[in-house]
């Protein structure tokens, strides 16, 4: 279950990318997997600040562009672990 962050970006999990049919439904357009944006470091995960920046920048912008985006890593937003 995806969480929306405003009317164009959403927060998902991997099986989130991965179900067609709610991507056409939610009328997504592009999907980014954060995992690229962190190092992992035993059982923690650094963030990789430039590709953090850059991500950020290319979300305003698609966000201007009134394109719909879902952000997603292996699990999604904190709330789905509990």
């Amino acid at each position: 279950m995806m969480d929306w962050i405003d009317e164009w970006i959403a927060v998902g999990s991997l099986l989130d990318s991965e179900n067609v049919d709610e991507l056409k439904e939610d009328n997504i357009d592009i999907i980014i997997d954060a995992r690229v944006l962190f190092d992992r470091h035993g059982l923690g995960y650094t963030p990789i600040i430039e590709k953090v920046l850059k991500v950020g920048e290319v979300l305003t912008c698609i966000s201007n562009m009134k394109v719909k985006v879902l952000i997603h890593c292996l699990w999604g937003s904190i709330e789905h672990l509990s």
